[in-house]
Formats: structure tokens, C-alpha cells, sequence
């Protein structure tokens, strides 16, 4: 599961943000506000640790009239970005574990933005890339990068070893108030997917049919052919047949999946309804009393 934020603008509109994702004037963020009080980078989505934060840019916000450079998101925080311009907070997703650094004489930390682990006084993650560390760690487009004392970034996935300091990353479970996913309010009625390959139609009652067409489409049906998680490369290869590079494709899948989330958010849909492992891996997440139907 990707950790991500919905936001509810003045509008009443939601936008489903995640980690990376800006708030800003520029039209290419994934909050775009047209108010030339807000700056072009106003603010950042960011996962550190076990908690989404808003992180201040080029611009400030303030929560309860204090002005801030950061802030845990948790459903229900109003955030003022300036005056008459609030952003309500109105469901928070997160992981239901994050990658974590142990080794001798330190229990293990999960990493949380840009850190490095170093060595002296004794082994710890401390933020930011510094100079001489044994590792820095740091999140790239398409998950965590490491970089070794030899200079060289590789990504970065549970059971990566420093062989020299014996140092290890591992999923860590998150467990216990405040780290559970949090979720909007109401219950869903129970869904009826219809999986047509080109075309996906998702039944509730008492709301009208939702469609999805298109290349969202094709990665819903693509999952519910497989029945069960897929690595992101054979699906994303399904779609695009003209040898790209895989970091291009990657870009390619998570830019489709962004606008169907997005979608599925102003539908008052699942945000889940295609998930991540974090791993590499997607599937199709229903629930028991949900009905799926595809066609051969």
C-alpha cells in the first residue's frame, strides 16, 4: 500500500495526494491552487517513518493559527494556506510496514526521507546525506536508493546487506494507535466490478455506475485476470509493447495509477482498489462481500 492523503479543497472538492506529491500554484503539481498568494512550491506530501507530513517549501501554512513547517496528517486537520483558504484533511492511508536499518548496537530505525547512517559517536540515522557516512538512504521516483561508501545508488529493497559494518534493512510491521490506516468515515456498499479489458463498470446500490476506460481499465482487468499480485514490469509491458526503458515505464504506470485513484476518489470509491506491496508488486484489492466478473 502506497501511503497517500485525501484533501478537501474550499471547492469541496477531493484531491488524493502522496509521498513526493507538491501543493502549489505550478500547474504541474498534484494540488494545483490558482490563488497568487500560494507559492509555485508551496508544500510537499512526504513519508517520514510511520507518518505522512505536510512539509512548508516556498511557502508557510499554519494549523490551529500557529504557523508551522511541518505536520503529521491524521483525518479531521484543517490547514490554512492563507487567509479563507483551509484544507481539510479527510482520509489518510499508510503502509502497514516501512523499511528499517538495524544492526550492532542500534534497534532498528526506519528511514524517513533523506538520512545516512553513520558511525560515530555510534551507529544511528541521522537526516540528510552528510559527508563520510557508511550509507546514504534516500527515496527515488520508483521507491528507496541506497548509496555505498563507494559512491555507487542501486535501489534499495528488504534484505540489502552492508557486508563491511553488518548492517541490514527489514520490513518493520507497523503496530498500535496512530500507525493503523486511517479511513474516511461511512461505510461502502458492497461493489460489483465488471472487468471488460478496455472497460471496467463498477456497480453499488444507491450510487450511479462508475466507468473506467482506457488504460486504467486494462490494468484493473490485467489484475483480475492474474487473481493475485503482480510485479509492476510484466503488467506495465502489457500496456506499452515498444521496449521502453523500465524508469520510463514505471513513470508511465504511476502516472495512469494517479489519475485512477483520483478518479476512484471523486467517485467516493476504494483508493485501493489497486494496490501496491511496496515491493514492486500490484493487485487487485476487493472485499469478501464485493463481486468481481471478467471476461476471458
Amino acid at each position: 500500500m502506497h501511503a497517500s492523503v485525501t484533501l478537501k479543497t474550499p471547492d469541496g472538492q477531493e484531491h488524493l495526494l502522496g509521498h513526493g506529491d507538491f501543493v502549489g500554484r505550478v500547474w504541474s503539481a498534484a494540488l494545483c491552487i490558482d490563488d497568487a498568494r500560494i507559492s509555485e512550491a508551496h508544500a510537499m506530501v512526504s513519508l517520514r517513518g510511520d507518518t505522512l507530513q505536510l512539509l512548508a517549501l516556498r511557502g508557510l501554512f499554519a494549523v490551529g493559527g500557529q504557523v508551522q513547517r511541518s505536520v503529521a496528517l491524521e483525518a479531521g486537520l484543517r490547514i490554512s494556506l492563507a487567509q479563507g483558504l483551509d484544507l481539510e484533511v479527510v482520509a489518510v492511508e499508510l503502509p502497514d510496514r516501512v523499511l528499517a536499518l538495524t544492526g550492532p548496537g542500534m534497534s532498528p530505525q526506519p528511514l524517513a526521507g533523506t538520512c545516512s547512517l553513520v558511525m560515530r559517536p555510534s551507529p544511528r540515522l541521522r537526516p540528510g546525506a552528510r559527508d563520510g557516512a557508511q550509507a546514504v538512504f534516500h527515496m527515488g521516483p520508483n521507491g528507496w536508493r541506497v548509496r555505498g561508501q563507494d559512491g555507487q545508488t542501486q535501489d534499495l529493497q528488504a534484505g540489502w546487506r552492508d557486508e563491511g559494518a553488518g548492517f541490514e534493512v527489514r520490513w518493520q510491521v507497523l503496530e498500535g494507535p496512530g500507525q493503523a490506516t486511517q479511513v474516511r468515515q461511512g461505510v461502502s456498499p458492497p461493489m460489483k466490478v465488471e472487468a471488460r479489458y478496455d472497460s471496467v463498470l463498477i456497480h453499488r446500490q444507491g450510487f450511479p455506475t462508475f466507468r473506467v476506460t482506457g488504460l486504467s481499465a486494462r490494468i484493473i482487468s490485467e489484475l483480475a485476470l492474474v487473481g493475485g499480485p503482480l510485479h509492476w514490469e510484466p503488467l506495465a509491458r502489457e500496456l506499452w509493447t515498444d521496449g521502453s526503458d523500465p524508469h520510463f515505464l514505471r513513470r508511465r504506470l504511476d502516472a495512469v495509477l494517479g489519475r485512477l485513484r483520483r478518479k476512484l476518489s471523486d467517485a467516493k470509491l476504494p483508493l485501493e482498489l489497486v494496490r501496491s506491496d511496496g515491493a514492486g508488486f500490484f493487485e487487485l484489492v476487493l472485499r469478501p462481500e464485493d463481486e468481481l466478473v471478467t471476461e476471458a
